[in-house]
């Protein structure tokens, strides 16, 4: 409880994230007694169907539309989130004097 979850991550998907993010890795969810089952058993998981996904059966939770290989629209990033771009500063060198040019 010294983290504040977002309205969204509170009730069984709140505690299924802390049960995974103790401190000490033997308090984890998966590594108590019951192993592996104590994830499949957990409430955030009612209804989930474990068998399907084992024999890769399961339908994508979402599905985005993709108008062509070069679509991007389902990408986004904000502009303070873009490296800095640096201006090239020609050393005079002519490294590149035999490059075709357009």
């Amino acid at each position: 409880n010294k983290i504040p979850f977002p309205p969204k991550c509170q009730g069984p998907v709140g505690d299924l994230i802390k049960n995974l993010l103790k401190n000490e890795p033997s308090e984890r969810l998966p590594m108590r007694p019951g192993g592996v089952a104590n994830l499949r058993d957990h409430k955030w998981f009612d209804g989930f169907d474990w068998a399907a996904m084992k024999a890769l059966k399961l339908d994508a939770p979402y599905k985005p539309i993709v108008k062509s290989k070069k679509d991007l629209a389902n990408f986004s990033a904000r502009k303070e989130d873009m490296p800095k771009q640096l201006e090239y500063q020609d050393p005079g060198t002519g490294w590149d004097k035999d490059f075709a040019s357009a």
